[in-house]
């Protein structure tokens, strides 16, 4: 399962942005993650894009239910609050087999 979430970041926000988003990262994979990654669109400098790989749909369930931790949330809620607007999330699954 693949999860995007686009954020919305002023230039003067980027700095503390990638930061976050670098704490943000070990979160995602001490939490269940495979694979994490940051992209900024090419096309809207302001637009940027976490991308994160999970095994399952329910694997992705135990990140915000039983593996989150307090500080977890916080790291969540920072990135969100240097985003212009809420957050765009996409979860992306695999066809059936």
């Amino acid at each position: 399962m693949l999860e995007e979430v686009t954020y919305r970041v002023a230039a003067e926000r980027v700095a503390a942005f990638t930061e976050a988003m670098s704490s943000l990262a070990v979160s995602r994979r001490r939490t269940g993650a495979s694979h994490w990654s940051l992209y900024r669109d090419a096309e809207d400098e302001g637009s940027w894009v976490e991308v994160f790989e999970v095994p399952s749909w329910e694997e992705h369930l135990r990140q915000h239910e039983g593996r989150i931790t307090g500080y977890d949330a916080d790291l969540i809620q920072q990135a969100r609050e240097l985003s212009e607007q809420a957050p765009a999330v996409r979860h992306l699954v695999p066809p059936p087999v």
